[in-house]
């Protein structure tokens, strides 16, 4: 239906970084004074490396936040014990479950393993090993169709498995050495390779993969933006690196003191910086917030909860490990782990899991979410008022004959008459002056209505099959766009949808009912589809019935 380059100044002492971005955006650049640090960057079976490190003050014209101390985090409860073994690695599979990585005690085998709350029992899947050295596995992220992708380190692999359970491994370059891995909503995977500095490769959905010149010292995490763009923490080089998810060209650079883990959170990116104990925001403008925790933090990994709040695992005090919640509005919340803490973390749709401890005491450690009473960006959709540009109901002052369908939620009004099954004629109306026009009734100009009133997303060209992929984040609203078929990932009321093919349709969700496995249906409001204006569309494995993506108000 219708609808540069970066360049360095390192004289003295000083590093000023430029950006693209920075220069396009009209944004300042980042300059600090740099001191040595050292830190102990590897430690696997007595191996030890380190390295003299350079690190900053706080980024000149970064806004400081002091965090305000909320109550203590609920105590995290034991999910599943794994005595015997040495955890690594721990990602999402993308619903309420989580994967982690295992070695055995004498260090000559690993498992990949997964735990549901909803299974009964560990889904082991055994991993044949290239020498009887301990795996390295850290990387773990949920992909398409029920995949779990993950990066082995001394292996130089990266590998997946099926939903079916098989093992799928794809061989890199000799001394790769991946260690962070992420899926895109296109399904490409992103790794960092430690071996050749800090480069990035990308594994395609169909198979290709491609290597990228390295463009740093050592990179540790990555996280995929809202735009499709790669972030990557290098940590060696005290910055964190912005890279093109379409070229693999370096867009932007941010001298951020000792990045280790990184997130995205609605349209931002959070860093934890080791030693300082700062969370560190990065803004789609580029502008840096860094919130200043207090004395005697060391964070490291981090992951962004469904409770529109960043977490991650820290040492406080006197070495006590402990995991972190932090809201952008800046309350902290803290728990001190009983076990060995130090692992990694990763974050379901309903909680936040760990590993800790090692040999006997060993275990995946969660804790609700819904115990740090926050609440989920996709609940609670706003109310609209009649369209200023409006003349009576429906337009009927400027369109004749326009009348409602019946659909009315949250104050949106479904209208009529529909041009397809009417032979209505369409009419151009504009939100306001100079705003892209939008047909009167098309199913394009309700999706419109409903993203500029309720999110204040600015109309702009695009038919029922594009509203999605034509939606970019200068619009305005903060969307994400999300693609149909991810497991754990459902339409939620608000969401505007993308329908293909034949139907060239988009309309908004009012209702989800979905259940663990994917499968449920969901309902909408629509214009030039239903009689009435409302829609129920079938969910199978995750799937929506004709859906290709959704934008969504994180």
């Amino acid at each position: 239906m219708l609808a540069g380059r970066d360049t360095n100044d390192t004289g003295g002492h000083q590093s000023r970084i430029c950006t693209l971005r920075a220069m396009h955006r009209s944004q300042p650049c980042i300059a600090g004074l740099r001191r040595r640090a050292l830190r102990r960057v590897a430690s696997t079976s007595g191996l030890f490396v380190g390295l003299c490190l350079i690190a900053f003050p706080a980024p000149a014209g970064a806004s400081v936040v002091v965090p305000t101390e909320g109550p203590p985090l609920s105590t995290p409860e034991l999910a599943v014990s794994t005595p015997g073994g040495e955890l690594r690695g721990i990602g999402s599979d993308g619903g309420e479950g989580v994967w982690f990585a295992e070695d055995t005690d004498i260090h000559e085998d690993a498992n990949m393993v997964h735990y549901s709350p909803a299974q009964v029992g560990l889904t082991t899947v055994p991993l044949t090993l290239a020498s009887p050295f301990n795996e390295v596995i850290q990387g773990i992220a949920p992909g398409p169709k029920g995949t779990e992708w993950f990066a082995r380190f001394y292996d130089n692999e990266i590998s997946h498995i099926t939903a079916r359970g098989k093992l799928v491994t794809k061989k890199l370059p000799t001394s790769s050495e991946p260690q962070d891995v992420a899926v895109n909503q296109q399904g490409a995977v992103w790794f960092t390779e430690r071996g050749h500095g800090c480069a990035l490769g990308r594994l395609w959905p169909k198979g290709k993969l491609t290597t990228y010149s390295p463009f740093g010292a050592d990179c540790y995490d990555l996280t995929i933006g809202p735009d499709e763009t790669v972030w990557v923490a290098d940590y060696a080089s005290n910055q964190v690196v912005e890279v093109s998810g379409t070229t693999g060209e370096v867009i932007a650079r941010y001298n951020l003191r000792l990045p280790v883990g990184i997130a995205t959170l609605g349209e931002d990116i959070y860093v934890t910086e080791d030693e300082p104990g700062v969370v560190a925001k990065i803004a789609p403008s580029g502008e840096v917030t860094e919130y200043l925790l207090p004395a005697g933090r060391k964070l490291e990994w981090m992951t962004a909860g469904p409770d529109d709040a960043v977490w991650f695992d820290e040492t406080i005090g006197a070495g006590v490990p402990a995991i972190g919640r932090l809201t952008p509005s800046g309350e902290l919340r803290e728990v001190p782990v009983a076990g060995g803490g130090g692992g990694e973390i990763a974050a379901t749709n309903d909680a936040i899991y760990f590993t800790d401890g090692n040999g006997l005491e060993a275990g995946i450690m969660r804790i609700p979410a819904s115990s740090s009473g926050g609440g989920s960006g996709g609940s609670g959709a706003p109310t609209v008022g009649t369209p200023a540009w409006w003349n009576g109901e429906c337009d009927s002052g400027g369109y004749p004959g326009a009348h409602r369908l019946g659909a009315v939620w949250h104050g949106l009004v479904a209208c009529g008459p529909r041009p397809i099954a009417e032979g209505a004629s369409d009419r151009t109306v504009h939100f306001y002056p100079g705003a892209w026009g939008e047909y009167e009734w098309e199913c394009v100009e309700l999706s419109m209505r409903w993203m500029y009133e309720a999110y204040g997303v600015h109309p702009y060209p695009a038919n029922g099959d594009e509203i999605a992929d034509n939606y970019s984040s200068s619009d305005g609203g903060g969307l994400t766009r999300l693609a149909n078929g991810v497991p754990g990932a459902s339409p939620q009321p608000g969401d505007v949808l993308e329908f293909a093919g034949r139907s060239n349709h988009t309309a908004v969700v009012t209702s989800s009912s979905i259940d663990k496995a994917g499968n449920g249906s969901i309902e909408v409001i629509e214009q030039n589809e239903t009689a009435d204006g409302w829609g129920t569309y079938a969910v199978h494995s995750w799937d929506v019935k004709g859906v290709t993506d959704w934008l969504h108000k994180p």
